[in-house]
């Protein structure tokens, strides 16, 4: 009885046998590495503290005082961003920076940006008040009847904020380019390259941000990358007008290329649809260049108008008997030209504008969310 109760069960079909074989778990996937990796290094470090400020804006609007407040609070960015320095190099690049390393790094470049800062918080309190110096000398020399000196004093303000627009535009060039040096040979100095291909394996199992990315790490690697993310500087960016709009179209490659890079080898999601990132990108990068080159502009004619009234002046100065026509001169070429810097500094601070966005809308239009289907993580 037992004999025929075990052939019926050999001879029976299985309840799993028209069931197709389970495959096996993806194999991981091995992260490319990146030739430019140290160039993306200091793109990732600029990207993080990029990111905070872009966040501290409502901050920086207060004068003064919320700019101050703002450096402080953006210190809070310092620690993720030695954590995404680490994960590039880790799973990119050849640099074993040992979190220590890149934070002292990632310190230094903070300093010196929070230096040039201040440097032009003191440049726009002295623009404003020179206005008001201006304003009081030409009501002095009024009342002892000193008509040269109070017709100069409007042609006076024009300079001084002509000057504080360029100082400005120096200002802004020097902080970033001057943190993005300074962090660059420190940490090329400090981190030595990994012994072994075995050992930054190993440092990959420790990094503190790694796959599977949770929502957080990946708003935050988008982020930074699209901060980030700017041309390498070429001389032809300096040159007035056509520069920013030189810089302006390879930004949008630059970005393009970055975030592509991020989405396809980092995320590993290939079949993203990227189509509402790039009208982002170029919409932005569109709107930078195009107030860059109106504060150029708002600028060169404020110093014109200025070189204007200073001729007048002295014209009048040579032959008293101009005075009226050379005092009306003064006053007008005194008001456009303080209305044209004043115009230029003005798209100067409007220009920062789509760069703080960039953090923030490039993400969005990317998407927080891996693809259905797609874990972002495999």
């Amino acid at each position: 009885m037992s004999a025929g109760l075990l052939l019926l069960l050999l001879l029976a079909p299985s309840a799993h046998a028209d069931q197709p074989p389970v495959a096996p778990p993806p194999a991981a996937v091995e992260p490319p590495p990146w030739a430019d990796a140290r160039e993306a290094t200091v793109g990732a470090a600029r990207g993080g503290l990029d990111v905070c400020e872009s966040l501290t804006f409502p901050l920086q609007l207060i004068p003064t005082v919320g700019t101050l407040v703002a450096m402080v609070v953006e210190w809070s960015c310092v620690p993720p961003t030695v954590f995404t320095v680490e994960h590039l190099q880790r799973f990119h690049g050849t640099l074993d920076g040992k979190v220590w390393k890149s934070l002292v790094a990632l310190t230094l470049s903070k300093l010196w940006r929070d230096l040039w800062r201040i440097a032009g918080v003191v440049t726009l309190l002295t623009a404003v008040g020179g206005v008001g110096l201006g304003a009081l000398v030409a009501a002095v020399a009024t009342v002892v009847s000193v008509p040269g000196l109070a017709f100069y004093a409007p042609v006076a303000v024009g300079g001084l904020v002509t000057v504080g627009g360029l100082v400005l535009m120096v200002l802004r060039a020097t902080r970033k380019a001057g943190a993005d040096l300074i962090f660059e040979w420190t940490f090329n100095t400090l981190a030595g390259e990994f012994s072994s291909d075995a050992a930054r394996v190993e440092a990959r199992g420790t990094s503190p941000l790694a796959p599977p990315y949770n929502l957080a790490e990946r708003t935050w690697l988008l982020a930074t990358t699209a901060a980030g993310s700017e041309p390498p500087f070429r001389w032809v960016h300096l040159v007035p007008f056509a520069g920013p709009l030189v810089r302006g179209r390879e930004k949008v490659a630059t970005l393009r290329t970055s975030m592509r890079r991020l989405s396809s080898e980092t995320l590993q999601e290939k079949d993203r649809t990227l189509l509402p990132m790039d009208v982002a990108i170029v919409g932005l990068c569109a709107a930078e260049a195009a107030m860059d080159v109106l504060a150029q502009a708002a600028l060169t004619m404020g110093a014109a108008v200025f070189v204007l009234g200073t001729l007048s002046t002295l014209a009048w100065l040579q032959d008293p008997r101009q005075h009226r026509v050379a005092g009306a001169i003064t006053a007008v070429t005194g008001l456009l030209s303080s209305s044209a810097a004043g115009l230029g500094i003005i798209l100067l601070i409007g220009r920062e504008l789509p760069v703080l966005l960039e953090p923030v809308v490039i993400p969005l239009t990317y998407g927080l969310f891996p693809p259905r289907g797609l874990s972002g993580a495999e």
